[in-house]
C-alpha cells in the first residue's frame, strides 16, 4: 500500500524552533519527528511513500533522499503556496492508483497501521479515519461512530459545552483512490473541514476505526516537551538512537561523564556530550549530541539540541535549547523558556518562565528578560538605549510593557504628581500613548495629555505646566516601524542616566505598589498647547522683516501633526509654501528614512524648478532637519551643526558652544572667528543637554528649572528654522551665501562590527598600547587621539555590537588615513573567530 506523508507544515506554534526548519524537521531525542513517523510505516511494511512539502521543502528533500537506510522510497510533491490537508493529497495525485494511506509527519506514535488497514478492508470504506481517545480533546476534531464503526458525527475543535465524545481524529487515514474526484484541483480544501462533511452528506461509507496506542500532535510547545517525557517514561514505542544501559538511562556513544557529575534518572544522552564535574542533570533531561556541560551546571526536565554549551554554573530548568546555544557562566532559564537555534545568554543573565527568544539573538549579561525577543537583534540589560525606549509594537514592545512603564514612572515620580504625556499622529504611537497613561493613572499620576504634538513642544510644556516629568511616543524615521517612548525630567530634558537606571529596575522588578482605588490618577486634556509654544517662538523674532523677505519654502513630505503645525505658523509669517510627496503617497504618519534619501534629487530639482529660498525635511520628533538651499544643495550631518553654531554666535546672545566629542573641529574655528569658545561633551544626548542648560544658566539669571527652545537649537528643528529665516530676512543674504562663511568640513565615520563580549577588551588593548605618534589621548567618551595634522575618536556604539570611528584631518586624504588605521586596529585587536 502507497502513502502520503503530510510534511508541509509551518509550525508556527513551535516557533522559534520552527524559524529556520519545517515542523516535521524538529528533533527529537536527536532524530526529526518525521523519521519516527518513517520508522513506524517501513514496521508496517510500508514503504512506497509521497511527501507533500510546502515550508522550506529543501530541508525535508535533504535529510531524507530518495531512499532511505531503511528501504523506504520517497516521491515529492511541491504545493506552491497552501492546498490544505486534502488538497495537498489532490497534489499527489499522480502518484495514487491504489489505497494508500495518509499520515501527518509531524506527530509521534506507534499506533498499529497494520490492523487500521486491516479494518478498512473488512469494512470495505471509502474512507477510514484512525481514532483514539484523548483526555483533554478541545484541541481535535471529535468524533463518534455507532456499533459498527460507521461514523455518525463530527465536530472540528469542539468548546466544552459542544464535546460529545472523546474519540479524537489522529490524522491517519486510509482512503480509496476515488475520493480523489471529490477534491478540487489547486483549491485549498481540507479533510475534516470540507471533504468528509461532504462524503457524508453524499452518503459515501466513512468508518472510524478505534485504536489504543500512542498518539500525539505535537502542535504546541508544552505538548512537545511532554513527548520526551512521555518517551522517557516509555508510554511510546520508539527506536531511539542510543542504547538504555541501564533503567530510564539512555547514552550514546562517546559520551563522557566525568566523576563527581550527578546524574538522576530518567534522562537521554547523545552522541559526543561531555559533562564536567559537579554537574547536575536532574530527571527527565534530554541532552542532544555534542553537548558541553560544565563544572557545576545544573539542569532538570530540559531538552537541548545539538552542540549546546553551558558554562560553569548555568541553570536550566523546564527549558527548550535549540541547536548551537550557548549559556555563559551563572546565567540561568526557567520553566517553558525555549531559546532558538544560535542564540547566546551571556554571563548572569536570567531568562524568566515562558519568555522565547528567536535565533541568533544575543542576551547582554547581566539582562532580566521578561518578555519575549523576537526582532530585535539583542535583549540588553538595559531597557533605554541612546535616547529612550525603542522597539516594535507588539514585537518587542508590547502594549502590557507599555502600560508597566507608566506605572513604573509614576511610582519613581512619587505617584500622585503631575505629568505631561504628548506624541505623533502614527496609529501605534497613539496605542502605545493610551496603554502608558493607563499605567501612570494606575500609578496614581495626575496625567496632563497635551495631545498630538512635538518633542520641542513637550519639553517646553513640562516646565511650563510645572511637571514632574515628561513621555513623548513617537515613530522612528531610522528605524521604518518603530517606535520610541521619550522620558523627560522635570526640566524637559532627557532622562539623567542613574534616572533611567532607576526606572529600569523598577520596571524589571515588577513589583512595585500601585496606587489605591481611591488614590487612583486623573486625566485632564490640554487643547491648543502647541499653540502656546508657537507664540514663545514668536517672540524671539523680527517678524516683520520675514513677512517682508516673503520666503518660498518647500517641506519635504511631513507626518501629519508636522504639516499641522507647520503650515499655519509659517504661513502667518508670509511664507509660500510647496508641500513635497513623493508620486502617489501622501500623509503617511511613519516615514523611511530611506524615502527621503531615494528622493533627495526630486526634493532638490523641486526647490531650483519652484525658485524656493531653502527646503527642508524634519523628522517626527521634529529634533532633526535635513535643509536644502535655493540652489539644492543639502545640508545635513556636521554642516547642518556647523550652520547652528554660526547662528548663536551671530545673535550675541552666547558666545559659548556645546558640541560632541565627536564632532569636527570646524566648531572652534567658527568660535575663534566670532570671539566664542567650545564646550565639549559626551556623545549621550543628556550630557550634551546638561551642558547647553549649565551655560545658559550661567548666562542668565532666569531659573534653572525653565525651558527656552531658542536655547536648544541642536534638538528643536523648528526653532532652528525660524531663526535661520530670520537671520536671512535681517541679513538679505540667500542660504548658500550665509554657509559660505563655514569653512570646509573633513571629518570622517566608520562603523566597525565587534562581538559585544569583546568591545571591553578591544577599548583596554588600545589604551594599553599608548598613544604612539598621538600627542596625547582624552578619555572623555571613548578614546580620542590627538595629532598634529588630526584626530581620530575610537567609540564603542551604545546599542550595537560594533565600533563608531571618527577621523578629521587638515585634508580629506588624513581624514581618510587616520579613520581607516583605527577601524583595522579595532578589527586586529579582537580575538580570532573560532573555527
Amino acid at each position: 500500500m502507497k502513502v502520503v506523508i503530510m510534511a508541509g507544515g509551518e509550525g508556527a506554534r513551535l516557533r522559534p524552533l520552527t524559524c529556520d526548519r519545517p515542523k516535521p524537521m524538529v528533533p527529537i531525542c536527536e532524530k526529526p519527528m518525521m523519521e519516527y513517523i518513517v520508522e513506524l510505516l517501513v514496521n508496517h511494511n510500508l514503504r512506497d511513500l509521497a511527501v507533500t512539502l510546502q515550508y522550506l521543502p529543501e530541508n525535508i528533500k535533504e535529510y531524507f533522499g530518495e531512499k532511505s537506510p531503511l528501504g523506504a522510497e520517497f516521491t515529492y510533491f511541491l504545493e506552491e503556496e497552501p492546498l490544505g490537508t486534502a488538497g495537498s493529497v489532490k497534489n499527489a495525485t499522480s502518484f495514487l492508483d491504489e489505497t494508500f494511506l495518509v499520515i501527518s509527519g509531524d506527530c509521534l506514535t506507534d499506533i498499529n497501521l497494520s490492523e487500521a488497514i486491516e479494518f478498512h478492508q473488512r469494512k470495505k470504506a471509502l474512507v477510514t479515519i484512525v481514532l483514539t481517545p484523548q483526555d483533554n480533546p478541545l484541541e481535535y476534531g471529535i468524533v463518534m461512530v455507532n456499533e459498527e464503526g460507521k461514523i455518525i458525527r463530527f465536530l472540528e475543535k469542539p468548546r466544552w459545552g459542544e464535546v460529545f465524545s472523546d474519540t479524537v481524529n489522529t490524522g491517519i487515514y486510509i482512503l480509496e483512490p476515488e475520493v480523489l474526484k471529490y477534491i478540487p484541483q489547486g483549491k485549498k480544501f481540507d479533510f475534516s473541514k470540507d471533504l468528509f462533511p461532504l462524503l457524508m452528506e453524499k452518503g459515501q461509507p466513512l468508518f472510524g476505526c478505534v485504536l489504543s496506542g500512542y498518539w500525539c500532535d505535537i502542535g504546541s510547545l508544552e505538548q512537545y516537551r511532554y513527548a520526551h517525557y512521555d518517551i522517557l517514561d516509555k508510554k511510546v514505542k520508539v527506536n531511539l538512537s542510543a542504547r538504555e544501559e541501564e533503567q530510564g538511562i539512555w547514552i550514546a556513544d562517546d559520551v563522557y561523564i566525568t566523576p563527581g557529575a550527578r546524574l538522576i534518572p530518567p534522562f537521554f544522552i547523545g552522541k559526543g556530550t561531555y559533562i564536567d564535574t559537579k554537574a547536575s542533570i536532574g530527571e527527565y533531561t534530554i541532552l542532544g549530541s555534542y553537548n558541553h556541560l560544565s563544572e557545576k551546571v545544573s539542569v532538570k526536565r530540559s531538552i537541548t539540541w545539538s552542540r549546546v554549551t553551558l558554562e560553569k554554573n548555568a541553570i536550566v530548568r523546564g527549558s527548550i535549547l535549540a541547536g548551537g546555544v550557548r549559556l555563559e557562566t551563572g546565567s540561568a532559564t526557567y520553566e517553558g523558556v525555549v531559546v532558538g537555534d544560535g542564540s547566546v545568554v551571556e554571563g548572569k543573565a536570567i531568562v524568566k518562565p515562558g519568555v522565547r527568544i528567536w535565533p541568533y539573538k544575543r542576551i547582554e549579561s547581566g539582562a532580566l528578560v521578561n518578555s519575549n525577543l523576537i526582532w530585535s537583534n539583542q535583549f540588553r540589560r538595559s531597557l533605554f538605549g541612546a535616547d529612550g525606549v525603542r522597539g516594535e509594537l507588539n514585537g518587542d514592545l508590547t502594549l502590557e510593557n507599555a502600560l508597566k512603564m507608566g506605572s513604573a514612572f509614576a511610582f519613581m515620580l512619587g505617584g500622585a504628581v503631575p505629568v505631561v504625556i504628548g506624541g505623533d499622529t502614527w496609529e501605534p504611537s497613539q496605542l502605545l500613548k493610551k496603554a502608558i497613561t493607563v499605567g501612570l493613572l494606575a500609578g496614581g499620576a495626575q496625567v496632563m495629555d497635551i495631545g498630538e504634538t512635538i518633542a520641542p513642544v513637550m519639553r517646553t510644556a513640562v516646565t511650563a505646566l510645572q511637571a514632574e516629568g515628561g513621555i513623548y511616543v513617537h515613530s522612528c524615521s531610522s528605524n521604518y516601524g518603530y517606535s520610541a517612548i521619550r522620558f523627560f525630567d522635570k526640566e524637559g530634558l532627557n532622562l539623567p542616566h542613574s534616572r533611567e537606571r532607576n526606572l529600569e529596575q523598577i520596571y524589571l522588578r515588577d513589583d512595585f505598589p500601585r496606587a489605591r482605588k481611591d488614590k487612583l490618577g486623573f486625566l485632564k486634556t490640554i487643547n491648543d498647547y502647541n499653540k502656546i509654544y508657537a507664540e514663545t517662538l514668536l517672540k524671539d523674532l523680527s517678524l516683520q522683516a520675514i513677512k517682508e523677505a516673503n520666503f518660498s519654502l518647500l517641506i519635504a513630505f511631513p507626518p501629519p501633526h508636522l504639516q499641522e503645525f507647520l503650515v499655519p505658523l509659517l504661513q502667518d509669517l508670509n511664507c509660500n509654501l510647496v508641500v513635497f510627496y513623493p508620486p502617489g503617497r501622501t500623509k503617511l504618519a511613519c516615514w523611511k528614512e530611506d524615502d527621503f534619501c531615494v528622493h533627495k534629487k526630486d526634493i532638490a530639482r523641486g526647490i531650483v524648478r519652484g525658485e524656493a529660498d531653502l527646503g527642508f525635511w524634519m523628522d517626527p520628533s521634529a529634533e532633526r532637519m535635513v535643509l536644502f538651499d535655493e540652489e539644492g544643495s543639502e545640508i545635513s550631518g556636521e554642516l547642518y551643526q556647523a550652520l547652528l553654531s554660526l547662528l548663536i554666535l551671530q545673535s550675541g546672545k552666547s558666545s559659548m558652544l556645546v558640541q560632541p566629542i565627536s564632532a569636527s573641529w570646524i566648531h572652534e574655528e567658527l568660535a575663534r572667528k566670532n570671539r566664542g569658545t567650545v564646550l565639549r561633551s559626551k556623545t549621550f544626548p543628556r550630557h550634551f543637554q546638561e551642558k547647553i542648560k549649565e551655560i545658559n544658566c550661567s548666562n542668565n539669571s532666569f531659573s534653572s528649572r525653565a525651558y527656552f527652545p531658542a536655547e536648544f537649537l541642536q534638538i528643536d528643528a523648528v526653532t532652528s528654522l525660524l531663526k535661520i529665516l530670520n537671520t536671512l530676512a535681517r541679513g538679505g543674504k540667500s542660504l548658500s551665501t550665509f554657509l559660505k562663511e563655514i569653512p570646509g568640513i573633513t571629518l570622517r565615520q566608520k562603523e566597525i562590527a565587534c562581538p559585544w563580549g569583546q568591545k571591553g577588551r578591544v577599548m583596554r588593548r588600545l589604551i594599553q598600547e599608548g598613544p604612539g605618534k598621538a600627542e596625547k589621548i582624552e578619555m572623555v567618551d571613548g578614546l580620542k587621539f590627538y595629532y598634529p595634522d588630526g584626530w581620530a575618536l575610537v567609540l564603542p556604539d551604545p546599542e550595537k555590537p560594533s565600533y563608531r570611528i571618527y577621523g578629521e584631518g587638515f585634508t580629506e586624504e588624513i581624514a581618510e588615513s587616520l579613520t581607516d588605521f583605527f577601524a583595522e586596529k579595532v578589527k586586529s585587536l579582537q580575538d580570532p573567530k573560532p573555527d
